[in-house]
C-alpha cells in the first residue's frame, strides 16, 4: 500500500493538481465562463512545477509561454464582455 501511495504522490502532487485544473479549465470554457482562463493558468503554474521537479525543459518552457496567454484572454474576455453589453443597451 506505501508503494501505491509513493507512486501516486511521488511528485507531491503537483501532477494531479495540474490535471484537475485543466479539466476545470476545459469544463468551464466550454461553458463559456471567463474564469476558466484563471483554472488554465493554475494548471500551466503546476506544469512548470512538475516540468522543473522531473527536469524537462521544453514542459517548462511550454507551460511558462501559456501562462501569460491564459493572463491575456482573462483580460480580453471582460473588454469583449463590456463592449457588448453597451452595444446592447
Amino acid at each position: 500500500m506505501d508503494t501505491i501511495i509513493e507512486y501516486l504522490f511521488q511528485y507531491y502532487g503537483t501532477d494531479w493538481l495540474a490535471v484537475i485544473c485543466m479539466c476545470t479549465y476545459l469544463w468551464r470554457v466550454g461553458n463559456k465562463k471567463r474564469d476558466a482562463f484563471i483554472w488554465g493558468a493554475l494548471s500551466s503554474a503546476f506544469f512548470v512545477a512538475l516540468n522543473i521537479m522531473i527536469d524537462s525543459p521544453p514542459g517548462i518552457i511550454f507551460n511558462a509561454i501559456f501562462i501569460p496567454l491564459y493572463v491575456r484572454a482573462f483580460v480580453k474576455w471582460a473588454t469583449h464582455n463590456s463592449g457588448q453589453e453597451q452595444q446592447a443597451a
